[in-house]
């Protein structure tokens, strides 16, 4: 492992960005010593689909999977939407499309002002779209894109179609090399169906890997999970067993990173509720946990109506350790809940402890299921709040602190969209689409006859951030997937008592949904901050000092660097 210690100077100044301002309710302001204001007002969203083209693009669609990334380097993430294709045609033709159903889509976004349709693509498959994500897999620069598709399925018009893996081909299109890459049959020749997609360097390697995951609570469910080794050249070869995992190994949604901070990714599955710990030898050991209510992990198709799906990491309460949030898919309609564990610290034995305390920081139930939850700042406070894909109860906010420790949330408040019809949104995604320092939402809708919205940010004085990126090629893993990314105070790099915020980069956790690997804080009160990056698995460690907020900063390893500010 290396160091290495960057001193930025100022280079540029900052710009307005036009655009569209909200007014909160009762907005309260508090001004920091150094004059940059600090907002706390309502976090608020708008449907801006129609403004931005996808009102049309998306309808006839019965939408699962999301994914978010730069596919032409113009710095603003494109999109992926998958489908499920495969009901009866009858069901698509809602809102003035035809009776047929629309397929995947690869959309280009255009500054933030408009999408386009890349078409033809290979990405254009009607099958049952569960999960996606960009990453660059060949390590050229480019974000390539995997598709994991439900492919065992009795559903009507079913198209069979299992996994798909594109290379980016440089100008914004993509070759489809599923064929070769070993991710639509295993070793037995099976097919590899997967509910989820999941993106690490398990073994330290540099090349990105992927933990493709099945779930066991349908008819169509397999219930066998696979980890896939990247071998090199778009190849994927499969060590699920090798690695230590049970090859009936299932699940709903969940989380890869760090989570007992020791630089290796370590996963957590959904629904069957297991976490499984990186060995640092290419190997994993499962670890229990008996806090856990067992109603949630009982197999679903054995009459268990109560599931846990999905699941994020973050530091709720700022002490520097990744606490976890997991959302439900259940069948029961009466009782539908966010579960919030705190991190209570690091064994001897590098097994990381959790406690549950959903209803101590103000989490209660709700009238809607979340199978898709994130944690991000999203007023820009400094505080990280939990996202959850419904409509009704969409923002629990965090209010800082009790003097307990424990993070309290207010909420949840509603996503701003309209009441009433059928709404349900299976995944999310979290872009800043439209680069103005607001992390942004979009929900793919399962029903024909709503519209996927995409909900633009415009919270009342969220303007204090920064968010980090890696583009550094003299690494295997140029994006930093998998890193630990920390900021602290100007002047004070590595100093716990002068830390503002850790996150791991991540573009694949949740449930069905894929964003950017950026690392997103608010920096209330700071017009600069020093930031370390920690790379997976023992890799390198970069300080860089006095980087200016208000910007999207890419890490190059050296400088010229490259940024967005405002």
């Amino acid at each position: 492992m290396k160091k290495v210690f960057i001193k930025i100077a100022s280079m540029f100044t900052l710009a307005i960005v036009a655009g569209s301002f909200y007014q909160a309710k009762d907005p309260v302001v508090n001004s920091s010593e150094d004059g940059l204001e600090k907002a706390t007002g309502q976090i608020t969203f708008s449907d801006v689909t129609v403004d931005v083209g996808l009102d049309e693009l998306l309808k006839g669609m019965h939408g699962h999977s999301v994914a978010w990334g730069d596919i032409n380097n113009d710095n603003y993430p494109d999109l992926f939407i998958g489908t499920f294709a495969t009901h009866a045609d009858e069901r698509y033709a809602f809102r003035g499309h035809g009776d047929f159903p629309e397929p995947d889509k690869l959309l280009i976004n255009h500054g933030g002002t408009h999408f386009t349709e890349v078409t033809p693509s290979p990405t254009q498959i009607k099958g049952m779209s569960s999960g996606a994500a960009f990453a660059d897999f060949d390590n050229d620069g480019y974000l390539d894109l995997v598709t994991s598709h439900i492919a065992n399925s009795s559903e009507d018009n079913n198209h069979g179609r299992s996994n798909g893996l594109y290379r980016n081909d440089g100008r914004g299109g993509m070759i489809d090399v599923s064929a070769k890459s070993n991710l639509i049959y295993n070793i037995d020749t099976v097919v590899v169906s997967a509910r989820n997609t999941f993106v690490l360097d398990y073994d330290g390697d540099g090349r990105i890997d992927l933990l493709m995951q099945d779930d066991d609570c349908w008819r169509w469910s397999i219930g066998r999970s696979h980890l896939m080794r990247n071998m090199g050249n778009m190849v994927f070869k499969e060590v699920t067993v090798e690695a230590g995992l049970p090859e009936n190994m299932n699940g709903l949604g969940g989380f890869v990173g760090d989570i007992n901070n020791d630089t290796w990714p370590d996963f957590f599955f959904a629904h069957t509720n297991v976490m499984y710990l990186n060995n640092q030898d290419g190997t994993f050991r499962k670890l229990d946990y008996e806090f856990f209510d067992p109603q949630y992990s009982a197999n679903a198709r054995a009459g268990n109506l109560v599931w846990t799906c999905g699941a994020e990491i973050g530091d709720l309460n700022g002490d520097g350790l990744l606490d976890m949030v997991m959302g439900d898919h259940f069948g029961n309609t009466l009782s539908h809940k966010a579960h919030v564990y705190i991190n209570k610290g690091i064994g001897k034995n590098g097994d990381p402890h959790f406690e549950e305390v959903s209803e101590e920081v103000g989490i209660d139930t709700v009238s809607q299921k979340e199978p898709y939850v994130a944690i991000e700042d999203l007023d820009n406070d400094g505080d990280m709040d939990i996202l959850v894909s419904t409509r009704e109860s969409f923002i629990y906010t965090n209010t800082g602190n009790a003097p307990n420790g424990l993070p309290q949330f207010s909420g949840p408040t509603g996503s701003g969209g309209h009441s009433g019809g059928l709404q349900y949104w299976p995944a999310g995604g979290m872009p800043d689409f439209d680069r103005d320092g607001r992390l942004d939402y979009l929900g793919p809708q399962w029903y024909a006859e709503e519209r996927s919205p995409l909900l633009r940010n415009i919270t009342e004085g969220a303007d204090n951030y920064i968010s980090i990126r890696m583009d550094i090629p003299d690494e295997d893993n140029r994006n930093g997937i998998g890193a630990m990314v920390r900021i602290y105070e100007p002047g004070s790099s590595g100093k716990e008592d002068a830390l503002l915020g850790i996150k791991c980069i991540s573009v694949s956790n949740g449930y069905s949904g894929g964003n950017p690997a950026e690392a997103h804080f608010g920096t209330p009160g700071y017009e600069k901050v020093d930031i370390s990056i920690t790379m997976p698995c023992d890799g390198n460690v970069y300080f860089i000092e006095d980087v200016q907020t208000r910007q999207l900063f890419t890490y190059t390893g050296q400088k010229p660097y490259s940024s967005i500010l405002h």
